[in-house]
């Protein structure tokens, strides 16, 4: 483990501890991450260094960039002990979690998760992707301040009319695209969408400026239109189930057309709801971190006015 591997790119190759149950098939998650020049090694594939086990897994761990852990249908002692060692050391964790497991424990709330099957080579892939980045920064740069992301300024106008011409065409994957859009113009540090329809939400967003505000990750829900008060009901109602399942402190339903004044949204102390517009407009001028913060101030004081 001393010492490190060079990419193609000149870069020392991360190297990612694998924290899965014994029987775990794994062929996919270490071929993904092989495929990005990461060294992959698990529990089972150290040499003892001392009599103790865990020792030796928590040098391992200690000596690893990120870990990603499998999350199993059924609860797993040691993949969760792994990650306790994990946390404890401040490492860059990535949770693959199986669909079927339940809500998440509460001291992983603000962790990189993916609700997916360990063989979806797909969302695996998608997923390595999104977050990546920001962890390979974290290891060359571990003091860089946090990032705040800038306001859309001009931007704004862009995005406003093309809502305005195309919006009405608009469906599914095409507006959370657009949303996404308008997230990464605005500069958030990480960003998944979900691969399939109806398997969480839509997007959630990992940001260092936002962990002292709402936590992370911030679910967003995205809606093209509401007509009734009984769909906004059942809207919020979706949105409270996945932060609630996820372990997220807060949730953000973005609309794209509303016939029901989303300010009588009713008290569900863990969602902000918002039209795109309104969403665009304060963006602005504000970075997303203020929008969220200014938008939850708004509703923990009576609503927004």
């Amino acid at each position: 483990m001393k010492g490190g591997r060079m990419t193609m790119h000149g870069k020392r190759a991360l190297r990612a501890f694998i924290a899965a149950p014994v029987h775990q098939d794994l062929e996919t998650l270490t071929t993904e991450l092989r495929k990005r020049d990461i060294i992959v090694f698990t529990a089972y594939d150290l040499s003892p260094v001392t009599t103790s086990l865990v020792a030796n897994i928590e040098k391992a761990i200690q000596q690893a960039d990120l870990i990603v852990a499998v999350v199993p249908a059924q609860m797993s002692p040691n993949v969760f002990f792994e990650l306790g060692i994990a946390h404890a050391l401040h490492k860059p964790i990535i949770l693959l979690v199986s669909p079927k497991y339940g809500q998440l424990p509460s001291d992983l709330a603000g962790t990189f998760y993916l609700r997916a099957d360990s063989e979806n080579r797909e969302a695996i892939g998608f997923a390595l992707d999104q977050c990546l980045s920001r962890i390979e920064k974290s290891v060359e740069q571990p003091t860089k301040a946090t990032r705040e992301g800038r306001p859309l300024g001009a931007d704004a106008d862009k995005f406003l009319d093309r809502i305005n011409r195309e919006g009405p065409s608009m469906r599914g994957r095409e507006l959370e695209n657009l949303v996404a859009e308008v997230l990464r113009t605005s500069g958030v540090d990480t960003m998944m969408q979900s691969p399939k329809p109806n398997q969480g939400a839509d997007i959630a967003v990992w940001s260092d400026a936002l962990q002292p505000v709402t936590g992370n990750p911030l679910l967003i829900e995205v809606k093209s239109s509401i007509r009734t008060k009984q769909q906004l009901l059942g809207a919020l109602n979706q949105v409270e189930q996945y932060r609630i399942n996820s372990g997220a402190r807060l949730s953000l339903l973005v609309v794209m057309t509303s016939l029901v004044d989303l300010s009588s949204v009713p008290s569900i102390s863990g969602i902000l709801a918002v039209s795109f517009n309104e969403l665009v407009n304060q963006l602005r001028n504000k970075t997303f971190a203020e929008t969220i913060r200014e938008l939850r101030n708004q509703y923990a004081h009576g609503g927004k006015k």
